[in-house]
């Protein structure tokens, strides 16, 4: 798409020629112009960068390739709408500082700084492009003048001494002269025009004006082109319209289509003739003058389609009866064709004119022009007068009886509110919305968000109540499912877990966050079935909700043709996790699971082979569980062989995963069942033992893994002895990791031999002195202290230690900690005093 209009190429193409007389014999000129006419800023750019980094460049040559350089990459800059904008103008003046820093001759100098201050005002006047048909935009407007005025100043001063006695010291010839002092007056008169346009003094307004017209006649009086004085004397007609002068205007327009104008030209001199006669409420000429216009077959320019559609809109708000149909559909339809027709700078533009028109035709002027304000206060980060803003265009929609209008704009002043974290307010908006619009579609919406204003500022209990209230009242709404996530979300973290399974059930299939709610229902069962103190009866129940659970969450997943989503891959394994724990042990569901996971894997792995890359840290990590799934699988069903073969393919392939898997399988051989333990730890021990063949390959950490990994395996055929000496082994030369002491401790207390405990006392005595006083392992060093001495007899010092303890830190760390410290005072308690 073209996103520079032709005659903005042109123009600054003929305006930059006086940078060729430079050096005559340097072609560079050219070439820049031809690539600039046809767009193709970033060939340019890189033509130039690339020759600037040479060194065989002579001087002349170097200053005219940084310009030349700098200049595409201000018109790249104008022409993009994005981000990248303002990048593009930055990296123009790094060019131009670059060549000033080495530039000696007063010649260079003075070129190089015309020309950085040329293109700042340049790209000041995109903006007042921009500014001027988007008033509601103040910070842009005042960006505008404080860029371009320090810029016009400069240039002013450049022009004083160019002017001025001490003018041949540049050594510029007359005519590079009289063309550089050209281009500095022509960008000045544009400076200061667009600068009067965004005046809101009156007096300021018409004194810009009139400087404008005297930089335009250094233009107009002196020997320029022609095409100069063409361009000059529509922008002298523009400052005379808008000085009032009309007869002046049209003069200046006859002189900029005399001679042989361009099509361009042409239409640029129409468009302001245009102009005039809205300005002079001639709205039958200015119309006259678009039909002849339209008449001629050569190609429209943007510049005269938007002047076209801005007549339109103005007649049909103004001029054309409102029961005029076949007239105001005509002049509707010919407004739609020039918007999808205009292109390049103008299209924004255009496209906003007939946007606004149908806003207003919709809302009404006062509201239309209400909600642009609104919007333009949010965007420059104005907030209070967004609000009142919007608060307000809810009101005049409401009087207007525009239901939909007064919603929205009343849920955009909730979210900003929410958004600034002002909960009261947000909550008092939401619930003038549900009282005065109770039957609206958005009402179900907006109590939702008042629910969540609610938990942010009052606390959990009335969030939860206001969730109830909210599935009450509406139970039909579309809105019940993100409530209901809400509400499971609230109960999982205050451990209701009962009650957030039921609501993460409720969420419907097709709903976006299914697939995450069978996710956090799946992390929810595998909690509560390793909760070792529920009755059978609770277990049995569980047992059959796991059952039915992982029917209904794995059945739409076990399709052959599914590429999973790794939400839907790590609920999968959790469904697969759930149903090895199950009494049932149903290992051929899990592998059917498991299969599903893989062969997603596999797909996963292919496409990051194609792009040269690795799977995502996400996949890594379900690769990785899936794996020690596997193991358990096989493990279940005695193929201690096969279970052995993926561990040795494993550590031949990636030893540091094989770790980690080793290290897990403690931990899931204890929620499988007493059964598969001792079976499951002799397979970890055997490939331990193949592992450690190659030790001297490993890193440290990797063999501190592989150590860890020998203890984890003793743990799990609980041969405590074994565990004990790997654990001496170990903290010979690691005494400070407390990772390794609980672990030791752990070995230690359930061996129980006399010495174990002794030893015990001793480590857990190392970690009350090293963790920090009141925190959860303090207290939990300090009780096991207390334990250790009450069982070895000595019950006064360890009633002493847990009576200090419960007083300073009543709650004891944690809701554990506090029933073990209860039962351990309640037995001390019980004893008689020595």
């Amino acid at each position: 798409m073209r996103r520079f209009t032709s005659a903005s190429v042109l123009l600054f193409a003929l305006l930059s020629r006086s940078v060729a007389a430079v050096a005559d014999a340097i072609p560079y000129a050219q070439y820049f112009e031809a690539l600039q006419a046809r767009e193709l800023y970033i060939v340019a750019e890189e033509f130039g960068l690339s020759r600037l980094s040479e060194s065989d460049l002579t001087d002349d040559e170097r200053c005219h390739l940084s310009i030349e350089t700098a200049k595409t990459l201000t018109m790249h800059g104008d022409s993009s709408l994005d981000e990248s904008r303002e990048e593009l103008w930055g990296r123009a003046e790094l060019v131009l500082d670059s060549q000033l820093k080495h530039a000696d001759t007063p010649r260079h100098q003075i070129l190089l700084e015309a020309w950085k201050k040329l293109l700042i005002v340049q790209q000041s006047l995109t903006l007042a492009f921009e500014a001027e048909y988007q008033p509601e935009l103040q910070s842009l407007r005042v960006q505008v003048v404080e860029q371009i005025t320090p810029a016009l100043d400069s240039l002013r001063r450049i022009c004083l001494e160019l002017e001025g006695p001490t003018r041949a010291k540049f050594e510029l010839t007359p005519k590079e002269r009289s063309e550089l002092l050209q281009l500095i007056y022509f960008h000045c008169g544009r400076g200061e025009l667009a600068v009067a346009e965004l005046e809101v003094s009156e007096s300021a307004r018409i004194a810009r004006l009139k400087t404008a017209d005297s930089d335009f006649d250094h233009i107009s009086s002196g020997s320029a082109p022609p095409e100069l004085k063409r361009k000059v004397a529509v922008l002298q007609a523009r400052v005379a319209r808008l000085l009032g002068d009309g007869k002046r205007a049209d003069s200046a327009l006859d002189r900029a289509i005399a001679g042989k104008p361009t099509t361009i030209e042409v239409d640029a001199a129409l468009s302001e003739r245009i102009a005039i006669r809205i300005s002079q409420d001639d709205f039958e000429e200015a119309l006259q003058l678009i039909v002849g216009r339209l008449k001629d077959p050569t190609p429209l320019t943007d510049q005269f389609r938007v002047g076209a559609i801005e007549v339109f809109i103005r007649a049909l708000q103004t001029k054309i009866p409102k029961d005029a149909t076949a007239i105001r559909e005509q002049y509707t339809s010919k407004i739609h064709e020039f918007v999808e027709q205009t292109r390049g700078k103008w299209r924004p533009r255009a496209v906003l004119k007939a946007e606004r028109y149908q806003q207003e035709q919709k809302l009404g002027p006062e509201l239309a022009a209400t909600l642009r304000k609104a919007a333009a206060a949010w965007s420059e980060n104005k907030f209070d007068e967004s609000i009142q803003l919007y608060s307000a265009a809810s009101m005049l929609a409401q009087q207007s009886n525009l239901p939909n209008e007064a919603v929205d704009n009343a849920m955009t002043v909730a979210a900003i509110l929410i958004e600034l974290k002002r909960w009261q307010p947000a909550q008092v908006e939401l619930e003038r919305i549900i009282t005065a619009f109770p039957n609206h579609p958005r009402a179900a919406e907006a109590d939702l968000l008042r629910c969540y204003a609610i938990g942010r500022a009052a606390g959990e209990n009335p969030y939860r109540e206001s969730l109830q209230n909210h599935l009450r009242n509406y139970s039909n709404s579309s809105t019940t499912a993100d409530a209901s996530w809400m509400l499971a979300l609230l109960d999982e973290q205050q451990g209701r877990l009962e009650s957030s399974l039921e609501s993460y059930r409720r969420i419907p299939v097709d709903h976006v966050r299914k697939q995450s709610a069978n996710l956090q229902l799946t992390r929810i069962l595998d909690r509560l079935y390793n909760q070792h103190d529920i009755s059978i009866e609770k277990r049995e129940e569980l047992n059959s909700q796991v059952l039915s659970d992982v029917a209904s969450i794995s059945r739409p997943l076990l399709f052959p043709q599914i590429q999973l989503e790794p939400v839907q891959a790590e609920a999968l394994l959790n469904c697969a996790k759930l149903i090895l724990q199950h009494p049932q042990h149903l290992t051929s569901q899990a592998d059917q699971m498991l299969a599903a996971i893989e062969n997603s894997l596999k797909n996963e792995q292919q496409t990051a082979n194609d792009a040269g890359s690795n799977i995502s840290p996400e996949w890594q990590s379900i690769k990785q569980k899936m794996i020690e799934l596997k193991i358990v699988s096989f493990t279940m069903q005695h193929k201690l062989p096969e279970a052995r073969d993926l561990l040795r393919t494993l550590s031949q392939s990636d030893p540091t995963a094989l770790l980690a898997v080793l290290n897990r399988l403690t931990d899931l051989s204890g929620s499988i069942g007493q059964d598969f333990q001792y079976e499951l730890g002799a397979v970890q021990r055997a490939t331990v033992q193949e592992l450690n063949e190659f030790r001297g390959n490993l890193t440290i950490d990797q063999r501190s893994q592989l150590d860890m990994a020998g203890i984890y395996a003793s743990i799990a055929m609980k041969d405590w002895t074994d565990a004990v000496r790997r654990c001496e082994t170990i903290y010979v030369n690691d005494s400070k990791n407390h990772e390794l002491i609980r672990l030791y401790l752990r070995v230690l207390t359930s061996r129980g031999e006399k010495e174990d405990f002794a030893l015990a006392l001793t480590l857990w005595q190392k970690l009350e002195h090293s963790e920090p006083k009141g925190s959860e392992q303090w207290i939990e060093a300090r009780l096991s202290i207390a334990e250790i001495r009450h069982q070895q007899g000595d019950s006064a010092s360890a009633k002493k230690m847990l009576g200090v303890t419960r007083t300073l830190y009543p709650r004891m760390g944690t809701p554990a900690l506090k029933n073990r410290s209860d039962e351990l005072w309640s037995q001390l308690k019980s004893e008689p005093a020595n």
